[in-house]
């Protein structure tokens, strides 16, 4: 049987999946010492209907105990029905001599409809309680019950836990209606009530309340401190009282200034503001803050002097003196080596600065170098042969060059980006042994091709010797000899 509602101080029931035929399921309830629903009144029609479609059961008919004899609708036990407290879907028909009975009915919205009473059907079952359900607890509560289960005549107790107190009935009992008596009572925190006046300075609570668990927190006026010999926070405990003793104030003090070693101090107090003065023995000089004074964190501020003895110091500053003169000796003898450095590379004719340029002057030697124009003006290339320092140099148009003045007075370049292309090839026709004359001239035969211009651009001069320049804007220079074995 599944519980569906309690009402009027009696409990319905219905069956589950079990279906029997009015008289048995009759005599189902009476097993359980009730009986069908009877002197079913509005009020608990209203109920039942609304408990009926909220709950999770799935018959469609439910036997109540209302039922016809002859031609008279009687409740279970005998009574007639009164004719306002009726509910039909519809007016019953003729039964023709059969005997009939009323069900809840889903289809009908569970109004009342009337139905052979040799009909199994699910049914519902009016009992008194037995039990009650769970009283309840509150928050910080707790409960304990005279017997093992909640049966009628039950009686459980509440308490609270340490620093509550409990408001409202400790004693409660299930009744022959299946409630308890009075309400769940609750656990409130206990009340320490407000502190005392403080004369030495103000009293903060820091959680805003005076109950179970708040702090109150002690300060003391300007130029006084709590006594360490008190705390300085109160808490309101479990027994509603504040805890330790209301704490007491003593006037700032740093104590003793501290001692000066070759020298002395003179102070007449040592609470708060008071100075202490220091001053050196003779021969001594002292180093740091002359006086000082109590503030108001309980310490001496700024930190002590010292004294030294003057020819200590002496020997500091002639230390001091001749460190300083080694290290500009130092710095005169770098300074002079790089010059040095410099002037040598200058020499040689290298200089780290220096750009270098195509026409960088004339030179007595013949120039190792090939130098060529493609067809497109975007781009020249410079190529060097092997020399002492090895280095590629660019040449661009000055279109193509963009300079910007640095806020830190350096130039920023800004050059185009060369492709690397392969170098191609030489024809078979190039390739053939140069004849060197005495004065080392290179003569061409007459009938060599004349080179594509990449293969110019890209030619260097341990290359074989082309004829001519092609036609196009590509040519060739050529500044040194090749020795032909």
């Amino acid at each position: 049987m599944e519980l569906l509602t309690i009402h009027n101080d009696l409990c319905y029931t219905a069956s589950r999946l079990e279906t029997l035929h009015w008289k048995a399921a009759q005599g189902r309830c009476l097993s359980l010492g009730g009986t069908l629903p009877i002197r079913v009144t509005h009020d608990t029609n209203t109920v039942l209907r609304y408990a009926l479609s909220h709950s999770n059961l799935k018959s469609s008919f439910y036997w109540f105990g209302l039922m016809k004899t002859g031609y008279q609708w009687r409740w279970a036990d005998g009574d007639v029905i009164d004719p306002d407290q009726q509910d039909w879907a519809e007016t019953p028909n003729d039964d023709n001599g059969e005997a009939m009975a009323a069900v809840f009915s889903r289809p009908e919205s569970w109004h009342w409809i009337s139905m052979s009473q040799s009909v199994y059907n699910a049914w519902i079952c009016q009992t008194k309680p037995k039990f009650c359900t769970s009283p309840g607890v509150s928050e910080f509560g707790r409960v304990t019950f005279s017997s093992q289960s909640y049966a009628v005549g039950t009686t459980c107790y509440y308490s609270c836990e340490e620093g509550f107190e409990l408001s409202g009935e400790s004693r409660r009992e299930c009744l022959s209606s299946g409630r308890w008596s009075h309400t769940i009572p609750i656990c409130k925190r206990v009340d320490c009530g407000p502190l005392e006046d403080w004369s030495n300075g103000t009293v903060l609570l820091l959680n805003g309340t005076t109950t179970f668990g708040s702090l109150a927190e002690y300060r003391c006026k300007k130029g006084m401190v709590i006594s360490e010999s008190s705390p300085s926070y109160r808490v309101c405990e479990f027994d509603s009282r504040w805890s330790s003793v209301i704490p007491f104030c003593t006037d700032i003090d740093c104590g003793k200034p501290p001692e000066l070693s070759n020298g002395k101090v003179d102070f007449e107090g040592t609470t708060q503001n008071s100075t202490a003065t220091y001053s050196c023995n003779n021969n001594f000089k002292l180093i740091g803050h002359k006086k000082i004074y109590c503030s108001e964190n309980g310490q001496w501020q700024p930190s002590s002097p010292v004294c030294y003895d003057l020819e200590t110091l002496r020997e500091m500053k002639e230390s001091s003196g001749e460190s300083n003169v080694i290290l500009a000796i130092v710095v005169v003898l770098l300074l002079l080596l790089l010059a040095f450095l410099s002037f040598r590379l200058t020499r040689r004719g290298f200089s780290p600065l220096a750009i270098h340029t195509f026409n960088e002057g004339k030179r007595t030697s013949p120039r190792p170098l090939v130098y060529s124009t493609p067809s497109q003006q975007q781009d020249s290339v410079i190529y060097y042969a092997s020399t002492g320092a090895s280095m590629t140099h660019v040449e661009v148009p000055p279109e193509l060059l963009q300079l910007h003045q640095l806020s830190n007075g350096n130039i920023h370049i800004t050059l185009p980006s060369l492709k690397p292309i392969v170098r191609p090839a030489l024809s078979l026709s190039m390739t053939q042994p140069i004849e060197v004359a005495e004065n080392n001239s290179r003569n061409v035969p007459e009938t060599s091709t004349s080179p594509t211009p990449s293969q110019l651009l890209y030619s260097f001069d341990d290359d074989p010797v082309y004829d001519s320049p092609s036609e196009d804007n590509v040519y060739e220079e050529l500044s040194q000899a090749h020795d032909v074995k």
